[in-house]
């Protein structure tokens, strides 16, 4: 089965190159986008007294998600679509102030018009560490020993709904289509690993698509099997 992707970048990604994200300085930053915004510098994480609005801390993930120049225009069309020009603005300025300050003051930068993340030290986002994976993935033969790999720490990666906390539409948006991407990647690698008749991996992946989608026929079937392979069909019929 193909994963069906669609992701900004085209450039290649090689397999030993995928998480390393690191800048020049030292130091830890980890940034998590599945069931929780969260940022963690050196292991303290980055709080809301910190950030001191939540448009400081979206325009964070805007440009994290994203990893490329982003223009004003684009900013203000996806976190304050429909404020006045003047007020978009001026959120915009005190966003980028607040977000730099709750930062690293040199971590959000403006050249030739367009303002990008460039964090310092083993940056690590499991967003796009998630989207790299999968562009692999996609990438290999359907039989390369390595593909069900990629997924499955794909898969891992997935902990919940994209940046649950945001409602704005870019969010709203990338947030329906990261599940899909999910969704179809564990519908993959749990085929896989039943075809393989290695039950126990199959059901750990349906239960995860279960998480999601309570009422999935595939994964239900699935851990049904599983159930009935090891002789719980009580477990599998509860």
């Amino acid at each position: 089965d193909r994963i069906l992707l669609k992701i900004d970048s085209d450039e290649p990604i090689e397999p030993e190159s995928v998480g390393k994200e690191a800048g020049d300085l030292p130091g830890r930053v980890s940034v998590r986008g599945f069931g929780a915004a969260k940022v963690e510098i050196d292991g303290r994480e980055v709080t809301s007294g910190d950030w001191r609005s939540k448009f400081a801390k979206e325009l964070f993930f805007l440009l994290a998600y994203h990893a490329r120049p982003i223009s004003k225009a684009e900013i203000i069309a996806a976190l304050w679509p429909e404020k006045e020009p003047a007020k978009a603005e001026s959120g915009l300025k005190s966003s980028l102030f607040r977000a730099r300050r709750a930062l690293h003051q040199d971590w959000i930068i403006y050249e030739d018009g367009k303002y990008s993340l460039a964090p310092h030290g083993n940056y690590h986002f499991d967003v796009s560490r998630f989207r790299d994976l999968l562009k692999i993935a996609e990438r290999m033969p359907q039989d390369a020993n390595l593909r069900p790999r990629y997924i499955e720490e794909a898969v891992d990666l997935y902990n919940g709904d994209f940046l649950p906390e945001f409602y704005s539409e870019w969010c709203v948006s990338e947030r329906a289509i990261l599940e899909r991407w999910f969704m179809q990647s564990a519908s993959v690698l749990a085929r896989h690993y039943a075809e393989l008749g290695n039950h126990d991996r199959a059901a750990r992946v349906g239960d995860k698509i279960l998480s999601v989608d309570p009422y999935n026929e595939e994964a239900l079937g699935i851990l049904l099997t599983a159930y009935a392979a090891a002789g719980e069909y009580a477990a599998g019929e509860h």
